[in-house]
């Protein structure tokens, strides 16, 4: 919970009026040291009445976990590994983390787990190589590098696997972001479902900021529409994926787009590559398919079987 996305979360959550429990490893043995910007959200949501807690606990330990799951009606994982360090290695947080939580989360009854993730992890060099001279270059190359974006997919394919397994006890959303740019927690709370540009295939550019990340994340527990969803996501005024050949699944048409309409455009799946002609094809059978829709309804609604009958009277 120490990154800025979490900050990110938080702060919706709170302007929500939901309750927050935020778990962080500690940086220093038996000394609980939180961020600067939690005091601050935690003053905000003590005068609003509404509970903020920080535990202690690490993702490699599922047993301390345990303790801050009880009563949780939803997961966010933001946790980010380092290459500074071997114990906090991208397998052992961003893969075995991701799946030791998601399977605490079901034992405890949690219903929703949302996992922010990474833009192109299904075909890691691709899409650094093609983001060679955008922003997050040298971000990405990083983590290529590292092995952060191969970790990222198995921790994803680990919360599918944990989710499906659970017959429907625990529902997952998989964010993908673009580039991450800057901004602050506070943000979150202002952000609209304008801001952001959603697709899936793994094939999205540009960039977005955290507290649209957050703001998203926050959303997607509450929205149907969200369940069992991997997409990505990047700012409608940074994105690059207007490309020729691109489709793009979720671009509001105006500015009083919301959030559940925005969404209800995701497929549910794996988060596996689709190339660009096989989206458009899927978009097209989709379209088929929600015009048959609206005809079968609008015969039921007229007695379309009625009139059928007083024809043959």
């Amino acid at each position: 919970a120490r990154s800025r996305p979490a900050g990110a979360v938080i702060e919706k959550l709170v302007s929500l009026g939901e309750s927050v429990v935020a778990v962080a490893r500690t940086q220093n043995k038996g000394i609980v040291e939180v961020p600067r910007w939690f005091a601050e959200i935690m003053a905000k949501a003590r005068f609003r009445g509404v509970s903020m807690k920080w535990e202690a606990a690490d993702v490699r330990n599922a047993a301390t976990l345990r303790t801050c799951l009880q009563n949780a009606k939803a997961v966010v994982y933001t946790a980010a590994s380092s290459t500074r360090t071997e114990k906090n290695s991208p397998r052992d947080v961003e893969y075995v983390g991701v799946e030791a939580v998601a399977k605490e989360a079901l034992e405890a009854g949690v219903e929703r787990f949302v996992l922010i993730s990474a833009a192109g992890v299904t075909r890691p060099w691709k899409s650094t190589m093609e983001g060679v001279t955008r922003a997050g270059a040298t971000w990405r190359l990083g983590a290529l590098l590292s092995g952060r974006l191969s970790a990222k997919r198995k921790g994803e394919l680990a919360l599918i696997k944990v989710a499906q397994e659970s017959m429907g006890m625990l529902t997952y959303t998989v964010i993908r972001p673009t580039f991450l740019g800057n901004s602050s927690h506070e943000a979150a709370f202002s952000v609209k479902a304008h801001d952001v540009v959603l697709s899936q295939g793994d094939h999205a550019q540009g960039s977005i900021t955290r507290s649209e990340v957050g703001a998203l994340a926050v959303e997607a527990i509450f929205i149907p529409a969200a369940y069992n969803v991997v997409l990505e996501a990047a700012s409608s005024a940074r994105s690059l994926s207007r490309q020729k050949g691109v489709p793009q699944q979720a671009q509001p048409k105006t500015g009083l787009a919301k959030w559940d309409e925005l969404l209800s455009w995701m497929r549910a799946g794996d988060g596996r590559y689709i190339s660009p002609q096989q989206m458009t094809k899927l978009d097209q059978l989709r379209d088929l398919q929600q015009y048959w829709t609206s005809m079968a309804l609008e015969e039921e609604e007229y007695g379309g079987g009625g009139v059928v009958a007083n024809l043959n009277a």
